[in-house]
């Protein structure tokens, strides 16, 4: 995968999709895939990802890949939330650092921001610390002055209030 030679790149590729088998594929092998330089290779990367997740290897995976810094990769992990995150308050807490750099993408990244918000909504009526952590998030999203997501924002805030009345939220309600 270091090789300068594209044709090198494209052989290991092909030779690993068809004679690697999956036992064999460890997480910090699909890793290193995943975090190469190149995005050919990250794009194999997730290609094994997808073709050798597992129950045992899905949440160090995700745990792991969270950190990852490309918008591609914070994207690719939206797709594993529901399976590996969804009513684990544990490793919801533990992804508040990929939930608020996902969040902070001014302008770019949409689906994966509204991907983002769709879970942090669902899981923040069922759990009151991952309400906390969400309304922490939201706090520092609204705080950058961004008028794009502001309704997002906004909406999450207020389901929150209604879920658990006892979270102070960074809004004022006026009553009518």
């Amino acid at each position: 995968f270091n090789s300068d030679w594209e044709d090198i790149i494209i052989w290991a590729t092909k030779y690993f999709e068809e004679h690697i088998k999956p036992e064999t594929w460890t997480v910090n092998m699909l890793l290193y895939a995943c975090d190469h330089t190149k995005k050919e290779v990250q794009h194999f990367g997730r290609k094994m990802i997808t073709q050798h997740f597992t129950e045992e290897k899905g949440l160090p995976l995700l745990l792991k890949l969270q950190e990852h810094p490309t918008k591609t990769m914070q994207f690719f992990v939206t797709n594993y939330l529901d399976d590996y995150a969804k009513g684990n308050v544990e490793v919801i807490l533990k992804l508040e650092t990929y939930f608020k750099t996902t969040l902070f993408n001014i302008n770019e990244n949409r689906v994966a921001k509204t991907r983002v918000y769709t879970f942090l909504e669902q899981e923040s009526i069922k759990n009151k610390s991952v309400a906390v952590m969400t309304t922490r998030l939201v706090e520092a999203v609204l705080g950058t002055n961004t008028l794009i997501d502001t309704s997002n924002n906004i909406d999450l805030l207020l389901a929150i209030a209604e879920a658990h009345p006892d979270i102070e939220i960074p809004l004022l309600i006026k009553q009518n």
